[in-house]
């Protein structure tokens, strides 16, 4: 009797693994984001892309998945800041950011052409930048230090996407990407507009 428990057990298990995975598929989002900072960073503005993974459960409008994103700000560009690490008007160049996030969404109102969603992303945050020092010695000529530093952080999102063709689709959103920050820190906080392909 109790084989024949094992082999129903076995079986009912195998129907239930096999029931869930065909109610689920993987999906990847390729996008582009344009950042404009908040708050320490108002002036700044990064440019860049990401990548997502997301699990998706055919079953349930919720998602979850990876992310791993790269963004700059220009090479040229050099951002006044007010107060940095006690010092006054300091200028820095070279932002970086590459934040690697957990996610779930999930999606509401499902229409025929459009889906809404709403998303929250958690993870870390690599943020790099240069400060441009301004010397004594040498009057006209600068050196650039480089900081560099990791940061938890979340990021709610609210976007829209929409089916193109039948493996293919878009979609839009836009994010706050809020890092933990601390006194005499820089504030990387930023709201990005992104837009990109599912596939």
């Amino acid at each position: 009797m109790n084989r024949k428990y094992l082999i129903l057990l076995t079986i009912g298990l195998l129907c239930l693994i096999n029931n869930r995975t065909i109610a689920q598929e993987n999906k990847f989002l390729f996008s582009y984001s344009s950042s404009q900072g908040v708050s320490d960073l108002k002036y700044l503005s990064l440019n860049g892309f990401q990548l997502e993974w997301q699990y998706h459960f055919k079953k349930l409008p919720i998602s979850a998945g990876l992310s791993v994103g790269y963004h700059i700000s220009g090479n040229k560009e050099v951002i006044e800041i007010p107060v940095l690490y006690g010092v006054n008007n300091q200028q820095m160049k070279n932002v970086k950011s590459i934040p690697i996030l957990a996610h779930i969404k999930y999606s509401f109102l499902k229409s025929k052409y459009l889906r809404p969603y709403i998303g929250l992303g958690l993870g870390l945050y690599n943020q790099s930048h240069g400060i441009i020092i301004h010397t004594l010695d040498y009057p006209g000529q600068t050196i650039t230090k480089e900081f560099s530093e990791h940061r938890f952080g979340i990021a709610p999102e609210l976007g829209i996407t929409s089916d193109l063709f039948p493996n293919v689709g878009a979609f839009i959103s836009l994010k706050y990407n809020y890092m933990q920050s601390e006194l005499e820190r820089l504030n990387y906080n930023n709201v990005s507009f992104n837009f990109g392909i599912i596939f």
